[in-house]
C-alpha cells in the first residue's frame, strides 16, 4: 500500500455519496461493511464503488476507525469470519464470531450436519480396527497353534490360509462401508465449512480426490489438513493428521512389497515365515493408521459443530 494511502471500509448506504468529494463511512446512513479498498487520501470516493459490492477481504485488524456493525458507536476489534464485517469488543466478549446480520442470515436456512455421518464413519473405522486386529492375531497364532495340535507344516500351511481369506474378505466388507462413511462426511464437513465461508474447498473435490491416481498420494491430506486450519484450529495441532497420512502410506508401500513379495516367493525363495512377519507388520501399520484416523474425525468434527454453534449464536 503506497505511504499516502489508507485502507477504508466501504458500506452499503440508503442514499449516494455526494459526487467529487472524500467522505468518511460514518458520514452515511450506515447499515453494515460490504468491502475493504485501498483509497488514496485525498481522492474521491466514487458512487460507482459502493453500487459494484467487490468481495470483501477479510482481516483480524480493522482500520482504527472502523466502527463495529451492530454497535456503530463502537469501535471494531475484530472482523466477523463469515463476512469480513466489524465486530466491537462487546461482540467478542459474548464470544460471537460471526455478525448478526450472517447469524440471522444462517439461521434463516438451517445448514445440514455432519454429526450422523461422523457418528456411523468413526464406528466403521473402529470396527475396521478390530477386524484389523483379529487378522494379526490370525497371522500370529492360527499357523503355530494348528501345528501344536498335531497337523503337518503342509495342512497348517493350508488351514492358515483359508483362516486368512475369511478374514480378509471380512475385513473388505467392513472397509468398503467404512470407506463409504468416511467420505460422506468428509464431503458434509467440506460443505458445511463452505456455507459458513471459512473455507473455500469443493466438497466434490474432496471426494474426487481420493480417485485421481498420483494426486491422491497428497491432495487428501492437504484438504483435511486446510478444512482444520480453516475451521480455526491450531496449526500446531495438525500432527496427527499428518501422522495418519504418514503411516497410511507406508501401508500402502509395505502392501506393494508384501505383493511384491508373494509373486516372486517361488521365484526367488523367500520362505513363508519371512512373508509371514511381513504381513503382520503390515497388517500393525494399517491398525495404527485406523486409529489415528478415528481421531482425525473426532477432532475435526468437534471443531466444525463448535464453530457452527458459534456463528449461529443468537446476538
Amino acid at each position: 500500500m503506497p505511504i499516502n494511502a489508507r485502507r477504508i471500509n466501504v458500506f452499503q448506504t440508503q442514499q449516494e455519496p455526494p459526487s467529487g468529494s472524500f467522505h468518511t463511512p460514518l458520514t452515511y446512513n450506515l447499515r453494515r461493511p460490504i468491502c475493504m479498498i485501498n483509497v488514496r487520501v485525498g481522492e474521491p470516493l466514487l458512487p460507482h464503488l459502493a453500487a459494484t459490492r467487490p468481495m470483501l477481504t477479510k482481516s483480524d485488524s480493522p482500520p482504527v476507525d472502523a466502527a463495529c456493525v451492530q454497535h456503530p458507536d463502537q469501535l471494531a476489534a475484530g472482523t466477523c469470519i463469515r463476512c469480513g464485517s466489524f465486530v466491537c469488543e462487546k461482540c467478542q466478549e459474548r464470544d460471537a464470531r460471526a455478525c448478526s446480520f450472517c447469524r440471522a442470515s444462517l439461521r434463516q436456512r438451517p445448514l445440514p450436519s455432519s454429526t450422523p455421518w461422523a457418528i456411523v464413519a468413526t464406528c466403521g473405522i473402529g470396527l475396521q480396527a478390530v477386524a484389523e486386529l483379529a487378522h494379526i492375531a490370525v497371522r500370529i497364532w492360527v499357523f503355530s497353534f494348528v501345528q501344536a495340535i498335531g497337523y503337518t507344516r503342509t495342512e497348517a500351511i493350508s488351514i492358515y490360509a483359508m483362516s486368512i481369506t475369511a478374514v480378509s474378505i471380512a475385513k473388505a466388507v467392513i472397509w468398503l462401508l467404512s470407506a463409504v462413511y468416511f467420505l460422506t462426511w468428509q464431503y458434509r464437513a467440506v460443505r458445511i465449512a463452505g456455507l459458513i465461508d471459512v473455507s473455500q474447498a469443493s466438497p466434490r473435490w474432496a471426494i474426487l480426490s481420493w480417485f485421481v491416481p498420483g494426486m491422491n498420494l497428497f491432495k487428501p491430506y492437504q484438504i483435511l489438513r486446510d478444512l482444520w486450519l480453516d475451521l480455526g484450529g491450531a496449526a500446531s495441532r495438525t500432527t496427527l493428521i499428518r501422522a495418519w497420512w504418514c503411516i497410511g502410506l507406508l501401508t500402502l508401500t509395505l502392501g506393494v512389497w508384501n505383493q511384491s513379495m508373494v509373486l516372486l516367493g517361488e521365484i526367488v525363495g523367500i520362505s513363508f515365515d519371512a512373508l509371514r512377519r511381513t504381513q503382520i507388520a503390515q497388517s500393525a501399520m494399517f491398525l495404527l493408521a485406523t486409529v489415528l484416523c478415528v481421531g482425525v474425525v473426532v477432532r475435526i468434527q468437534r471443531r466444525l459443530v463448535q464453530l457452527k454453534a458459534e456463528v449461529l449464536r443468537a446476538p
